[in-house]
This record gives structure tokens, sequence and C-alpha cells, in this order.
């Protein structure tokens, strides 16, 4: 199998929508694949694209769960309908200690009363365990502008410009 591997960065200058749909339709096909045949995963271009075997990425059994990050989001698919979801996991543990109940309340209710909109996740479900919670999202490639915001620190001015026309 012929396994197109994507560019590394997810966000350039360019903002052209047909190079946008083009870059979303790749790393869509790249996605399904990895779902469709997962032994592409032991692949070395697979591994060194998802940076499987960077150490940053590699978590210590010795360090202790709290020391991590207070969330994940993993890929989950419908069985039904074979739609993709992002589940975003937060351990109550740290959102308690952090003292961010309200932030992560206020973001619940407010991915609840997305009707629908183009540019903005939508809260499919939402439900929890005894350690933790579960937030059901639509799925999009790249991740949340928050995460690029932390990553980058702030954004260049013909950036935040797009982001803002959107």
């Amino acid at each position: 199998m012929a396994l197109k591997i994507p560019a590394k960065r997810i966000f350039g200058d360019n903002f052209d929508p047909d190079f946008i749909k083009q870059r979303r339709a790749g790393l869509n096909e790249f996605i399904q694949n990895l779902v469709r045949y997962p032994e592409l995963y032991n692949h070395p271009d697979v591994r060194a694209f998802l940076q499987m075997d960077s150490p940053k990425h590699q978590s210590d059994p010795s360090e202790d769960e709290d020391e991590r990050s207070s969330q994940k989001v993993l890929l989950a698919k419908r069985k039904l309908d074979g739609k993709f979801y992002a589940v975003k996991v937060l351990q109550k543990k740290i959102v308690l200690n952090r003292k961010e109940q309200k932030h992560i309340m206020a973001e619940r209710n407010v991915l609840l009363k997305n009707v629908k909109h183009p540019f903005l996740v939508g809260l499919h479900y939402s439900f929890q365990t005894t350690e933790k919670l579960y937030f059901v999202l639509d799925f999009v490639n790249g991740g949340e502008l928050f995460f690029h915001l932390q990553r980058e620190r702030s954004f260049p001015e013909h950036r935040a410009r797009f982001y803002a026309a959107e």
C-alpha cells in the first residue's frame, strides 16, 4: 500500500481555501488509512510523523499521574455509521487540584449551546466516571485553536486576521 505522509506543519502562511481544502483531505486520508490498517503504526515513517518514539511523548511509569497533562484527546469511530469523533478525557482529580471546575463547566455549557456552526466544534455527548470527565466532540484535523495559541504564544497579524474573519 502506498501511504502518503502529510507534511509536518499543519498551519503555514498559506490560507488559500483550495490549499486548506487539499490539506484537510490529505490529513483525513492519512488518518483513515491508519484506522483501517493498524499495522501501519509500525512503519518507521509513520512513527516518525507521529513522533511515537520521541522521549517527550513516552510516559515514565514512575511519574505521578498528577504531573502529566490533565487531559488527552482520543480519536473514536462510531460503529453505527463509521463517523469519527474526538473524545476529550479530563482527570477530575487534576481539575480539582487546579481549581478549574468553573472553567470546565463553562466549556461544557458553551459547547452544549452550539447549534451546528461551521467554525465551531459541537458537543455530542458528555459523561463521567468516578475519576474522569468525557466530552465527545466533532473531530477536526489540526486540533483546537487554543492548543496552537498556547504553543506559539501569539499569532502573526495575518493569521489572527484569518481566524477573526472565519
